[in-house]
């Protein structure tokens, strides 16, 4: 076996080299954290010294979007109201009123991105990437944008999504929405962004905003987060509200942060994370009060934990080489590492029973699409049912550029979440897959219970999402400039694989283990520096950075 100091070469001899350089100086002599890999922490910490303001961030971000987005297709809508919410945090800062009275929160005047299936009530739409909604408007915010205005957070704007959630056609494109095009991949010519959160993925891995919001049924968070060299979680099922989400299946789906650092992605849990009376799921949380996940963030974390290695099948020994690394990393770090073989001979045989996922999920889709639209107070094309929705974009232009083979099952069928056969086949699967994973965590006679499975990332999902498990997903490597194109086999079109496409690797734990996790997938990250080592493209690369704003008039180009 090669020893682990080459295999640490294989993970980052394929990457960009690291830029020397994480802050810029103004004029003023202040140092100012540049957008592409800013933290919360750094961001935070200029905020406090008076270096910039909530209204520069905002200023600044704008301009990224406008000077990337024509290509990129990766935000749906700004807000309009951005600065002025802006201007109020830097008030209550300078002031210490309001929630800054005694210390600010962590994500008090900081910007954020939302998936364009989170509502809001303000000036913004809800679209989930169709103009069916595009005017339509809600009653009140969903409880996980409620959750992070009471934190502070200056929502940016909405970022464009597969359209709804990918459940509409068998053929679209990941990532392309009739109101936002096509979201591209920075880091890959022509890359894929792979899963419905895929403009909130390309978003912030980019420095469009401090962070995103994304939602997974299946694959939704953790795929693109994974593609695009950032940091996602698809926590429990029950941990985040999903009240006025446009949700794929109420059994499955999770609202998770995608940031560009585990500590980033675990503040924004903290602020979204909690029971809801509007959300029947979240009455199984289990704690006293919401965890601060930042402080799972401890670089020994790794130290005694037992891992088991669910190794997939890699097509080719450039992807096969940096998780070996990343496993000697993990040793090295004082982990136990257990090759886990109940779990591939007990779950991932049941995929014959994931031609039943699109029953499950369908089902779930059609029943909680028509409680959302009943909820909304204007719905100009009165859609109130799949059935209705289904006409409109047949009708509709703009819409009807692809097929609706999702809905059409839903609909000849006539699938319900109610129906006993439904119930009976998502039993089934939840059943199958809990137990899977239950087998493979207790191990094996004489040996101790795992605390984490890892394994790549575009396959970690599956099984953990049709248990309502935990998953996350940290930066990994990314291939070389050799790397040859894959075109996307179903559409023709976007390279699924390609050179300095960036991969992931990924961390499952038992539910309501997210601290466990965190603290895992931080110790990882700390010592292996992945995502610093691969860069995006120079044309896909936004310019504007703090230097370019603070001190100056506003000229924000606006998508």
């Amino acid at each position: 076996m090669p020893s682990s100091s080459s295999l640490r070469r294989v993970v980052f001899v394929a990457c960009a080299i690291l830029s020397s350089y994480a802050f810029a100086e103004n004029a003023a002599g202040r140092r100012l954290p540049l957008l592409l890999d800013a933290t919360l922490d750094e961001l935070r910490a200029g905020l406090d010294n008076g270096d910039f303001t909530s209204v520069d961030l905002v200023d600044a971000y704008l301009r990224r979007i406008g000077e990337v987005n024509p290509t990129l297709h990766a935000v749906n809508e700004v807000n309009s109201e951005a600065r002025h919410v802006a201007a109020k945090r830097d008030e209550e800062r300078r002031t210490r009123t309001g929630p800054c009275e005694h210390r600010c929160p962590p994500l008090h005047g900081i910007p954020i991105l939302l998936k364009d299936s989170i509502a809001t009530n303000d000036t913004m739409r809800t679209t989930a990437g169709s103009f069916a909604l595009f005017d339509a408007k809600v009653a009140e915010d969903s409880t996980v944008v409620a959750k992070l205005r009471q934190a502070g957070a200056v929502l940016l704007g909405k970022t464009n999504l597969s359209q709804w959630c990918g459940l509409r056609s068998a053929n679209a494109l990941y990532g392309w929405s009739s109101v936002g095009g096509q979201t591209v991949g920075a880091y890959s010519q022509g890359q894929n962004p792979c899963g419905s959160s895929s403009g909130s993925a390309v978003a912030a891995s980019i420095g469009l905003a401090f962070a995103a919001l994304g939602t997974q049924t299946f694959g939704s968070i953790i795929m693109p987060a994974s593609r695009n060299n950032i940091v996602g979680i698809k926590p429990t099922l029950g941990l985040t509200s999903r009240y006025n989400v446009i949700m794929g299946s109420e059994r499955r789906d999770g609202i998770g942060p995608m940031a560009r650092t585990v500590r980033d992605a675990a503040h924004v849990l903290s602020a979204i994370a909690g029971p809801d009376d509007k959300d029947q799921y979240t009455s199984a949380f289990p704690l006293p009060q919401v965890p601060n996940y930042a402080d799972a963030c401890d670089g020994t974390a790794l130290r005694g934990k037992r891992i088991g290695v669910l190794r997939p099948a890699f097509r080719s020994a450039e992807l096969a080489g940096p998780f070996d690394a990343a496993l000697q990393t993990m040793k090295d770090a004082g982990a136990e590492l257990v090759n886990v073989t109940k779990l591939a001979a007990g779950v991932l045989e049941s995929r014959v029973y994931l031609g039943y996922n699109e029953v499950a999920i369908m089902s779930d889709f059609s029943s909680n699409l028509q409680e959302y639209l009943a909820r909304l107070v204007s719905n100009p094309h009165n859609i109130t049912s799949l059935e209705d929705l289904h006409a409109f974009t047949q009708a509709d232009g703009r819409e009807n550029v692809t097929d609706s083979a999702y809905w059409d099952d839903a609909l000849s069928e006539g699938w319900s979440k109610t129906q006993p056969e439904v119930i009976e086949i998502v039993k089934n699967l939840t059943d199958v897959a809990r137990q899977g994973l239950l087998d493979a965590f207790k191990g094996h006679e004489n040996e101790g219970k795992l605390d984490a499975l890892v394994t790549d990332s575009d396959g970690s999902y599956q099984v953990a999402d049709m248990a309502g498990w935990p998953v996350m997903t940290v930066p990994l490597a990314c291939t070389s400039m050799a790397f040859a194109n894959e075109i996307d086999s179903e559409t023709g079109t976007m390279n699924m694989t390609g050179p300095n496409m960036p991969f992931g690797i990924s961390f499952v734990g038992e539910p309501w283990s997210e601290e466990s996790l965190i603290g895992m997938a931080y110790a990882f990250e700390q010592r292996t520096k992945a995502r610093e080592k691969v860069k995006p493209w120079a044309s896909s690369t936004p310019k504007t950075e703090l230097e370019h704003v603070v001190g100056k008039p506003a000229n924000v180009t606006r998508s």
